[in-house]
């Protein structure tokens, strides 16, 4: 299945995944039109540690600790159920703690992990 990234620089709305039956608006004021790019996972380049598979007990950890130091509310809960009793990669860990971030603090949350990892969340490759 193609992939598709709808990105606007101005205002961060992006959104990948299947593609849209026509271009996207973004949030900007006045709201621009944004046409999506063929976009393939398989072209991202990933570091050894993005890739990392941690288990639940580990990502639970690591999450606090991410977001403590991101200075961003942690959305855990302490019971998920069995989709979340496996492992994940550091990568999805991190795409999954700043789902809801937006604004001015996902701003500085994706600064902050492209300095940590050096990676962009946003264009989800390396820098």
């Amino acid at each position: 299945m193609a992939t598709y990234r709808y990105h606007c620089s101005a205002c961060f709305k992006t959104y990948i995944g299947e593609q849209l039956g026509g271009p996207m608006t973004c949030n900007c004021t006045p709201a621009k039109q944004i046409v999506g790019k063929y976009y393939a996972d398989s072209e991202v380049p990933l570091s050894s540690a993005l890739k990392e598979e941690v288990s639940c007990t580990e990502a639970a950890t690591r999450r606090n600790a991410l977001c403590l130091r991101w200075g961003i509310d942690n959305k855990s809960h302490k019971q998920h159920g069995a989709n979340f009793s496996g492992t994940q990669s550091m990568v999805n860990l991190i795409h999954d703690i700043v789902s809801p971030v937006q604004g001015l603090l996902r701003t500085a949350v994706r600064q902050h992990i492209i300095n940590d990892y050096g990676y962009d969340i946003d264009t989800r490759k390396m820098t």
